[in-house]
């Protein structure tokens, strides 16, 4: 601009670079700044050397966007492992690893029978600890048959409702379950249990909460104890929350348990239904001492 309107010099800096203009009497007319100098240099002293700072600038934008791609395409790799072999590889292998011990049929046994009973429940999912304990409990070498023991009570287990946790709980807190004979005994008594009136949910929690229940024998455990109850006047529903409450209450005698507390109860004037109820809502009374802790208290 100061060029078209009078007569002017190009100014340079002592390292011979261009840096404004001045007119014949020396004085100042333009001081370059920023981008502005440094184009006028490539412009007009192109003998001092090329400078790729013009060049950045214009690919500097497109430069941004090359790494975001770069780097979504490796989020997507981590995250959905479809591009990356590697990284595809490994989460397979993961994921096999994760839903291996989920199931019985997952984990089946090699057709020769050579699988021990420890390895098979290691691959359904239990732990180092939890094998301990399960050996510990089993009382002697634990070496139930895989194919005919350990497989079809998994199975059974899961059929009713149980999760792994659960599942793996029962185990460890009675590995005895293994001896039980499945058809003739467990599986009789949940079937009367449900015609009973106890549904899925029950079954499941009473099973998890009390596992020995599955070793009790139906005519001589469960119907004797469940007659017992009714005709103390309750009805199926309430013998069902009663055994979801307590299932250890099968399990109790009925000449040194139920008997003795029912007929105190009756003695201090409460009545065969306020007896059924009492036991109803707290099932654990049926087990309390009677001359340690309900005579002392009632006495009180």
């Amino acid at each position: 601009r100061a060029g078209a309107s009078r007569d002017c010099t190009l100014r340079r800096d002592p390292r011979g670079r261009l840096c404004g203009a001045i007119d014949r009497q020396g004085s100042s007319l333009a001081t370059l700044k920023g981008w502005r100098l440094q184009a006028m240099r490539h412009r007009h002293s192109p003998h001092i050397g090329w400078s790729p700072t013009p060049l950045v600038l214009l690919l500097l934008p497109a430069l941004c966007l090359a790494a975001a791609a770069a780097l979504g395409h490796c989020r997507s790799c981590l995250a959905f492992g479809s591009l990356c072999p590697g990284v595809r590889s490994n989460r397979r292998s993961s994921t096999t690893r994760a839903a291996g011990p989920r199931g019985p049929s997952r984990a089946a046994p090699s057709d020769d029978g050579s699988t021990t009973a420890e390895a098979f429940l290691s691959s359904w999912g239990f732990s180092d600890a939890e094998l301990l304990k399960v050996s510990k409990r089993y009382g002697q070498s634990f070496a139930p048959d895989v194919k005919n023991k350990i497989i079809p009570l998994l199975r059974w287990l899961s059929e009713l409702g149980l999760t792994d946790l659960a599942i793996r709980k029962v185990v460890v807190a009675f590995p005895m379950v293994f001896r039980t004979r499945l058809e003739e005994t467990s599986k009789l008594s949940v079937a009367w249990l449900k015609k009973l009136g106890m549904d899925d949910k029950q079954l499941a929690k009473t099973i998890t909460t009390h596992p020995q229940l599955l070793s009790l024998s139906l005519e001589d455990n469960l119907k004797p104890r469940v007659q017992w109850l009714k005709e103390l006047g309750m009805d199926n529903s309430q013998v069902a929350k009663t055994i979801t409450t307590l299932p250890q209450l099968m399990g109790f005698s009925l000449e040194e348990n139920f008997k003795p507390r029912v007929q105190w109860l009756k003695e201090l004037g409460i009545d065969d239904s306020q007896v059924a109820k009492a036991i109803t809502k707290h099932p654990p009374i049926m087990g309390y001492s009677l001359e340690e802790i309900l005579k002392p208290r009632v006495q009180w």
